[in-house]
């Protein structure tokens, strides 16, 4: 399901749920991939430790790369660029 969320973070997962701001449409076709695959790991792992690391690189061994962008462009994404 997609939302325009005013927070760049996808919400809790209670119920194997996902949401995803819609305004990841507008990032790199690798950011919203990452931001799938990290959020379908948090599934199997809700939470951030080696292990959860280690299941998003066997799905994306590239993930640091659309993780740092992230980090880097995601508050200016949120203003909707």
């Amino acid at each position: 399901m997609l939302r325009h969320n005013i927070t760049l973070k996808t919400p809790s997962i209670f119920h194997n749920d996902i949401q995803i701001n819609a305004l990841l449409i507008i990032a790199p076709p690798a950011v919203l991939e990452y931001v799938v695959v990290h959020e379908l790991c948090h599934i199997q792992i809700r939470n951030h430790s080696p292990q959860f690391w280690a299941l998003v690189a066997d799905h994306l061994p590239d993930y640091k790369t659309p993780h740092h962008w992230l980090k880097q462009h995601g508050n200016r994404l949120m203003q909707g660029f």
